[in-house]
Order: structure tokens, then sequence, then C-alpha cells
């Protein structure tokens, strides 16, 4: 996870793609890196990231195949790829540049576009390693149902918190407009 920070926005990036189209071109930096970490790590997502995990399995795949008259060197068939998770900084400029041939989308900017999806799955945990302490699904240690219910008064008390959180809540909601902002 860590090799693949270099190759992400700054914080201040543009949705427009300029920054990306200087990391697409270190694609065989990351060709084997993709390959591996598919291979070896077991990933799980939520409802809203499943799509991003799939489109990160099937990369290996895409960047082994061969080219072919249809699809040159450097492209992916556009029916094999999730176009539908491309946002538009990449759509518009990098996986589907002016003069690319018909039914293909650029190779390393689809490639570099998935690791950016999933990176940032990883970071919010809406994807996770099944089997990791630091990357693992939080919600998964959670109780629910009888569990919960058999130890929730003593949980709630010992914690002193309210069964019903929406005074805590209001008593703790900050009115400050700007809450991210620093100083005065």
């Amino acid at each position: 996870m860590e090799s693949v920070k270099e190759f992400l926005p700054p914080t201040d990036a543009a949705p427009d793609g300029e920054w990306r189209a200087q990391v697409v071109e270190r694609f065989n930096t990351v060709r084997g890196f993709v390959r591996l970490l598919c291979q070896v790590v077991s990933f799980g997502a939520t409802a809203e990231a499943v799509r991003v995990v799939n489109a990160m399995r099937d990369l290996p795949a895409l960047i082994d195949a061969g080219d072919t008259v249809r699809v040159p060197k450097g492209w992916l068939d556009a029916r094999k790829v999730d176009i539908g998770l491309v946002p538009r900084g990449w759509w518009n400029q990098l996986v589907f540049p002016k003069g690319r041939p018909d039914g293909c989308v650029d190779r390393n900017a689809y490639v570099f576009c998935v690791l950016e999806l999933f990176h940032t799955g990883l970071k919010r945990r809406d994807i996770f390693a099944r089997v990791s302490d630091r990357f693992a699904d939080p919600r998964a240690r959670l109780l629910a149902d009888d569990a919960w219910d058999a130890v929730k008064g003593p949980v709630l008390s010992a914690l002193l918190l309210p069964e019903d959180p929406e005074q805590l809540l209001e008593a703790h909601a900050v009115l400050d407009p700007h809450p991210h902002r620093l100083g005065p």
C-alpha cells in the first residue's frame, strides 16, 4: 500500500487530471505489483465498493491480454473494463483520449484510475483485506442482534452513554460552518 501512495493525487489536485497524465507514464512500475496484490490478498468490500474490487481483480488479466488487430498494444478492449467507474477527470482526458482506436481505452490510464479508486476505498474502509488487522473490515467486529442485546446495558453504563444517542449528538453538534478550517 505504501508503494501505491506515490501514485495518488495531491490533496489539492484538480479533477481535470493534469497530474494524472504524468503518473500514467509509470505503468511498468505498478504492473507486477497489481498482479501480486490481486493474487496474494483476499479483498472484501461494501456494496458501494464491490465494483472497484471486481475491477481490481480483473486488472491482471487485462494487463496480460496480448494486442490484436482490434486492440493494439497499450490499449484495452472497452467491453472488458468497467467504464462506469471512471471519474470525470480520467474519463475526458486519459482513459478515453482523442484519436484512440475504436472500442478501446488507454490501458495505463485505466489501471491507475482503478488503483486510485481502490486506494480511496481502502482509506474509507469500503474495501478491506479479509485477513488483516490494519485493513480489515471494522464492521466485522461489531456485535449485532442478540449478542449486542446481551451486553448493551453494561457497555453503555461503563461508557456513560445513553441508549438513545439523539441528546448526546445534539449536545456535541458543531455549529461552525467551517469545522475543518484551521486557525482563527
